[in-house]
């Protein structure tokens, strides 16, 4: 999990539906906290409220995976390597199950 890819937090009312950066779908709305919204935040005593979402299939092995392999992507600075790895994360995605055995 994520925040950014999985979990969200807006200003409270801002959206009502927020997708998942992974799988797309549909976040759960968690309700309006107070709190700090990030680290910073906390280390700078800073809170406020906001609407809290997060992706329900964020513990699930698939879409571990697909989160690793997303970031994989954007850091990798070759080409072939992430088209070959977009192919797998479309696998991932289209068939909701891990392709490899490494404790997701």
């Amino acid at each position: 999990m994520m925040k950014g890819y999985d979990e969200f937090t807006y200003d409270p009312g801002l959206y009502k539906i927020v997708h998942c950066k992974v799988c797309g779908d549909e976040c759960k709305f968690r309700g309006t906290r107070y709190g700090p919204r990030s680290f910073a935040g906390t280390m700078a005593g800073k809170a406020s409220d906001f609407d809290f979402f997060e992706c329900l299939n964020k513990k699930e092995g698939w879409h571990k995976q697909a989160l690793a392999l997303i970031q994989s992507i954007q850091k990798t600075p070759s080409a072939k390597l992430a088209k070959i790895m977009e192919e797998e994360l479309k696998e991932v995605l289209d068939k909701r199950t891990i392709t490899k055995e490494d404790g997701y």
